[in-house]
Order: C-alpha cells, then sequence, then structure tokens
C-alpha cells in the first residue's frame, strides 16, 4: 500500500464482490497482499464509467483511494491490470471460481492478519490465473482449499491417527474430528477410504502443488465438506458445484 502526499491510497488488489448502491454507483469488496477492505465506487455502474471494468469481480486492479476523516474509502481511480474471468464455456471454472471468491470473503475480514491476507492474495490469484488458462478447475479449487484451511487454522491431521497418534494402519477419515482415523480407532461415524485417496488426501495438504487430476473433483468436495463441517460455515457455491 502507497499513500500519496494528497493522502490518498495505491494499491493493487483483487476485486471479490461489487454491490449496487444507490443510482449507479457500488460498494465494493477487495482484497490487497496487506488486507481486506471496502470501498465506495460513484458511478461505476455507467457503462461509460472509466471505472467499471477495474471494479468488476474477479478482476486485478490498481486503484487510487480517497479517505475521509472518518477513514471510509471511497474510489479516485481505477485502472484494469487484468480479468480473471474463466473462459465462457467452462461451468466448472466459474463455479470454483465463485467458491473462492466467497470462501475469501467468508473466512477474511477487515481485521485479519496481514500475512493471512498475503498467503490468500497470492493463491487466490495463482490459481483464478490457472483457471482462465484451462487448467484443471477442481485442481485449482483444491489448491487454494489447502492455502484456506491453514490460514483458517482448521488444517487436517494427516500424518497419524487423530485419536491414538499412531501412523500405522491408517484406513479412514473424520471429519467431525479433523483427520485421519486407524482401524483400532474407526467407528461407524468414519469414512473409510481407498489407499488412493488417502495419500491424495494428505498430499492436499502437505504438497498440493504435486496433485494430478485424477480423481480431483470426489478430494475437492471432500475437503470443502472438511471445511464447512469443521467452521460451520455454510457456502452457498459449494451447493452449487454439487449439482454440476
Amino acid at each position: 500500500m502507497e499513500r500519496t502526499e494528497q493522502g490518498e491510497v495505491r494499491l493493487r488488489c483483487l476485486i471479490l464482490r461489487r454491490v449496487a448502491y444507490k443510482e449507479n454507483s457500488a460498494m465494493v469488496t477487495a482484497l490487497s497482499p496487506t488486507g481486506l477492505f471496502a470501498f465506495y465506487a460513484r458511478g461505476v455502474n455507467k457503462l461509460n464509467s472509466k471505472n467499471l471494468a477495474p471494479t468488476n469481480e474477479l478482476s486485478l486492479s490498481d486503484l487510487t483511494l480517497s479517505s475521509s476523516a472518518q477513514g471510509k474509502l471511497s474510489l479516485k481511480e481505477g485502472k484494469l491490470e487484468e480479468s480473471l474471468l474463466p473462459q465462457a464455456e467452462d461451468l466448472d471454472a466459474y463455479g470454483i471460481s465463485s467458491f473462492c471468491l466467497e470462501s475469501t470473503l467468508r473466512f477474511l475480514s477487515e481485521d485479519s492478519d496481514s500475512a493471512d491476507c498475503q498467503a490468500i492474495f497470492d493463491s487466490l490469484l495463482a490459481n483464478l490465473r490457472s483457471l482462465k488458462t484451462g487448467d484443471s478447475a477442481y485442481l485449482a479449487g483444491t489448491r487454494f482449499l489447502s492455502c484456506l484451511l491453514k490460514t483458517a487454522g482448521i488444517v487436517p491431521e494427516v500424518n497419524r491417527c487423530v485419536r491414538c497418534g499412531t501412523r500405522k494402519g491408517i484406513v479412514a477419515i473424520s471429519k467431525l474430528d479433523g483427520g485421519f482415523v486407524c482401524r483400532d480407532c474407526l467407528t461407524e461415524a468414519d469414512e473409510r477410504k481407498p489407499v488412493a485417496f488417502l495419500k491424495d488426501f494428505r498430499t492436499a495438504i502437505a504438497a498440493p502443488a504435486s496433485l494430478s487430476e485424477q480423481g480431483i473433483r470426489d478430494l475437492f468436495l471432500f475437503l470443502a465438506d472438511f471445511l464447512v463441517i469443521t467452521s460451520g460455515v455454510h457456502l452457498k457455491s459449494l451447493d452449487m458445484l454439487k449439482r454440476f
């Protein structure tokens, strides 16, 4: 974030949400590498507004904002650096994009730690770019989920049984207890999984860049359910993805 001599704020950010406000204006929520913030954007819903494109959702933009005496931000000028909209015909990519934006808004706030905001910003930008180029939607979504789980502080236990601590005989995952379960601790509520899935689940947490596309949709949906159950946060975009 850069401050000008006039007291204005200049920053590079990802546009997460734009909500119509009064006539032709909007309230916009964005994420920069230093934090989540909202600002008032006058007249941006006019088709001839120069700030229309820089305030669209899924945009990477350079913004100049003015700050009131009460600390409220308003847009002075915006420049679109890159549109991160996926290919028009790729419904999975649009669904994953919506999931990434919604979950960011639900798990970050204006009071979030700057290190968490930096991590989410970097992961969000990298995986939205991946979606834009036509890479596997669920692979990008799983990589982002891995980052989100870590910043939310709800990383599943993938090195040992979450109940007894053994590293041997892992056969299932407990969403409620938060990780791997061995055969001796197995209950009816646990979800028994093949060895390949258990390995992929661990890879998704420990080394997400190493994941392959095989079985990736099932892995994404399982991890997303883990996030929802553990946090208690409902995500509408996840409901939509399950219907695809």
